[in-house]
């Protein structure tokens, strides 16, 4: 091994000693993510929520294609980016080269989307969605009964109108009752 690779060795374990991450530390900032993938195929994910660890001295749009790379192994075209502060709506930003310490506050989570609009617009079919084929599923019902009662309707109502008319000949007849002792 030459000298200049053991030197390059050398500076590289500097670089990664304990005295040297600590002093780091600071200059850090843990960021919780949210994913809203439209992109499925693309961009498989067990998980929409994660908590990455960035440099406070990224910018928002650095911050974004890092978490995205990390994650996934590539960056979409395009990411739209949200922050949603806790207990309230997301909040677009508008200037995405601002550094993240001066955007983030804790508590708050970045939103990141490969196609926002096409997210929400599933998002809102698939509410939407529910409630139609219930009542979809409630109109076949009903229909069915109303086939059935056409159909079998009148053979139904002449055997209860038998079955009755059989109980009520056996209330008329008068009945001697044995005690058992």
């Amino acid at each position: 091994m030459s000298q200049e690779s053991k030197e390059g060795l050398l500076d590289h374990e500097k670089d990664n000693s304990p005295e040297k991450l600590d002093s780091d530390d600071q200059s850090m900032i843990p960021v919780e993510v949210e994913f809203k993938i439209w992109d499925k195929s693309k961009y498989k994910t067990s998980s929409d929520r994660l908590r990455f660890v960035f440099n406070k001295k990224l910018s928002v749009k650095e911050a974004s294609e890092r978490a995205f790379e990390t994650y996934f192994g590539d960056i979409p075209k395009e990411i739209n980016v949200l922050i949603q502060a806790k207990g309230s709506s997301p909040s677009a930003i508008a200037n995405m080269t601002v550094t993240i310490e001066h955007i983030l506050k804790e508590g708050d989570t970045l939103i990141l989307s490969d196609n926002l609009d096409k997210y929400n617009r599933r998002k809102t079919i698939s509410g939407i969605s529910i409630p139609i084929l219930g009542f979809f599923a409630l109109l076949a019902v009903v229909c069915l009964a109303s086939a059935f009662q056409v159909i079998y309707g009148p053979k139904i109502e002449a055997y209860l109108g038998r079955k009755l008319r059989q109980f009520y000949g056996f209330l008329d007849r008068p009945h001697t009752f044995r005690v058992i002792s």
